[in-house]
């Protein structure tokens, strides 16, 4: 299998230009569903939008194809059942394969922790309602109703699960969390908003948002250099030119992370099956609201210099296992950080 992949290492400045996937049409809703009971009331399955605080969503689109494919190309030729623990085998007639496998996090909204873990949802595609309904009765799970065509499932101790009629392109979704809460909280937007978001033609996709993050947490960013600080105080050493040299690359540091952390704008991971070539095309693109940080500017001036790789990189040994074409740094660039470095080991 040959293995072709498109990124950027925002540290040394390394770089490749990469064509984003072309966006794809909006899921449409599945317009009917499997026959239900004479006392069940028709499922809501009106659309809902993202929560404000959403921070994360993830989308594996075609679980069966990606999985199988890959493996073949690897020489490992195994089916997307046979993932499944030797307790679950039960859901190999129950799970849609061919639907999504989607994930979602928003920020914590109860914890009174100064920063706390965020919520986390996964959620899988279910061929019929009443099928998983039968297999969780079939395991002696008892689905307790919360709303029409929506079932609370406790897995186990520690997986807390909810059944319900869903849009996109499974008729129902099995939505999973840590906790009951998460699962109840993101469950409209599990079942009726994350199958119908355009996240590209890519087979997976990853989406960091980190507004919400910046705006719940703009003071405990900007404090960094306070705490950078009182951490210099603990390590300090009998050498004033060693303390100084060290504090100054310190708070640069710490004034790095905090631009950094104000203007990322976005940040998404996508993986593109080329099937026709066997090939596995990878890539990442960072996106900032600001230039003022450092690794800011590196990236915007090596997507400047970004080049076509020169012809020798195409003539690689037939038994090559992978190759790298990249664009360094200005030396403008690189001279801060190597004057401080040498200022350290120097003065050590």
């Amino acid at each position: 299998m040959q293995l072709r992949a498109c990124a950027l290492l925002v540290v040394t400045g390394f770089g490749c230009a990469a064509k984003a996937p072309a966006p794809a049409a909006p899921i449409q809703p599945v317009a009917s569903l499997a026959p239900r009971a004479e006392s069940e009331q028709a499922p809501d399955l009106s659309p809902v939008a993202a929560p404000e605080d959403l921070i994360l969503v993830g989308r594996l689109s075609r679980p069966r194809a990606f999985v199988e494919t890959v493996a073949a190309w690897s020489g490992f030729p195994i089916h997307v059942t046979d993932l499944l623990p030797s307790d679950a085998k039960e859901l190999v007639n129950v799970v849609a394969w061919d639907a999504p496998v989607e994930i979602a996090a928003v920020l914590d909204r109860h914890s009174a922790e100064k920063v706390a873990a965020p919520q986390f949802i996964a959620s899988l595609g279910v061929a019929s309602l009443e099928r998983g309904l039968a297999l969780a009765k079939e395991k002696g799970l008892t689905p307790t109703r919360v709303a029409p065509s929506v079932y609370r499932v406790q897995l186990h101790d520690d997986a807390y699960c909810a059944l319900g009629a869903a849009l996109g392109a499974a008729p129902a979704r099995l939505v999973c969390g840590a906790d009951w809460q998460s699962v109840e909280e993101l469950l409209p937007y599990a079942l009726r908003g994350l199958p119908r978001e355009d996240l590209g033609r890519s087979e997976l996709t990853i989406e960091l948002r980190p507004s919400p993050i910046q705006q719940r947490y703009a003071q405990e960013i900007g404090a960094l250099p306070l705490f950078v600080g009182l951490g210099l105080r603990q390590i300090q050493t009998d050498s004033p030119r060693v303390d100084r040299a060290l504090t100054d690359a310190a708070y640069a540091l710490a004034a790095e992370l905090k631009a950094l952390a104000l203007e990322v704008d976005h940040l998404d991971f996508h993986a593109r099956l080329d099937e026709s070539g066997k090939a596995l095309e990878l890539g990442y693109g960072l996106g900032f609201s600001k230039k003022n940080s450092f690794v800011a500017q590196v990236i915007e001036e090596a997507g400047q210099h970004s080049t076509l790789p020169p012809d020798v990189f195409w003539t690689l040994p037939s038994n090559a296992v992978s190759g790298a074409y990249s664009v360094g740094m200005e030396p403008k660039r690189v001279a801060p950080l190597l004057s401080s470095a040498s200022e350290i080991l120097d003065a050590y």
